[in-house]
C-alpha cells in the first residue's frame, strides 16, 4: 500500500511542480557562479523527466530541448568562470611577471590591469631618465627584464633595480614629488600613466587596492633588501 501512495504522488506534474518551485528558489542565491550550477543540476533534472513523461507528451520536446539550451549556455558560461581565474587565461610571456609578482590578482584582474598599460624597451644607449628627482608624479613602472640604476647626488650610481622591482611607487603611493632619479640601461617595462591608473582606481576599485598592495609589499623587499647590503657594507668596513 505504502509503495503504491508514493507511485501516485511522485508523478510527472508533482514533479514538474517540485523542480518549478526549486528553479524559483534558486534566484535567491547571491553567487552568480552558484546560480549557474544549480541551473545546470535542475534543467538535467527536467531532462530526464521529460524522458520519462514520453516525448510524446504535450510540451516535453519544449522542455527538453529548452533544458539542453540552458545546460550549454550555463557550462559555457560555468567553463569561462573557472578558465578567467586560471593560469592558463594568460599568456605565456606574461606568466612569470604574474607568478613572481601579481598572484593577489586573479588572473582576469592581472589582464584587465597588464591592458591599462603599455610595454616600453629602452637599449643601454637610450639612457633614458624616467623619473626625475622633484617632479610630480607622472607613471609608475614595473620592470619586466632588464636593469635600472637609481641615481644618487653628483650624479653617482647608488643601487640597480631588477626584473620584479617598481619604479615611482614611492611617489604613486604617498602622493607626494619623486624623491631620487632612475636611469634606464638595457630595460623592458610595463608602465601605468597618472590617467590611467585614475581609471583604474575608479572603475576596477577592487585591482586598484590589490595593485597598492602588491607595491607596498614590494616596498619591504627592497628595505630588507637593503639592509642587508648595509650590514654586508658594515662587516666589510669592521674587517680594515
Amino acid at each position: 500500500m505504502n509503495l503504491i501512495a508514493i507511485n501516485k504522488i511522485l508523478t510527472p506534474d508533482f514533479l514538474f511542480i517540485v523542480l518549478s518551485v526549486l528553479e524559483s528558489l534558486s534566484f535567491l542565491t547571491t553567487s552568480l557562479i552558484l546560480f549557474r550550477i544549480i541551473t545546470v543540476a535542475l534543467a538535467l533534472s527536467f531532462v530526464f523527466l521529460a524522458l520519462w513523461t514520453g516525448l510524446a507528451a504535450a510540451g516535453m520536446k519544449a522542455i527538453l530541448l529548452g533544458s539542453i539550451l540552458d545546460i550549454s549556455l550555463n557550462l559555457w558560461m560555468i567553463y569561462r568562470y573557472f578558465l578567467a581565474r586560471s593560469i592558463r587565461s594568460i599568456p605565456s610571456e606574461w606568466i612569470t611577471p604574474y607568478e613572481k609578482s601579481f598572484s593577489l590578482l586573479y588572473p582576469y584582474e592581472f589582464m584587465q590591469l597588464i591592458k591599462q598599460g603599455k610595454v616600453i624597451e629602452f637599449n643601454e644607449l637610450d639612457n633614458r631618465f624616467l623619473i626625475n628627482n622633484g617632479e610630480e608624479f607622472k607613471s609608475l613602472y614595473y620592470i619586466l627584464e632588464g636593469e635600472a640604476i637609481v641615481m644618487g647626488e653628483n650624479g653617482l650610481e647608488y643601487t640597480s633595480l631588477f626584473s620584479g622591482d617598481w619604479i615611482s611607487e614611492m611617489s604613486f603611493l604617498s602622493n607626494q614629488k619623486t624623491s631620487s632619479e632612475v636611469r634606464s640601461k638595457s630595460t623592458k617595462v610595463i608602465s601605468w600613466e597618472k590617467d590611467s591608473l585614475v581609471q583604474i582606481q575608479k572603475n576596477m576599485p577592487e585591482i586598484y587596492t590589490k595593485l597598492t598592495g602588491i607595491i607596498s609589499g614590494n616596498i619591504c623587499t627592497k628595505l630588507c633588501r637593503a639592509t642587508k647590503d648595509n650590514m654586508k657594507l658594515q662587516r666589510a668596513l669592521n674587517t680594515y
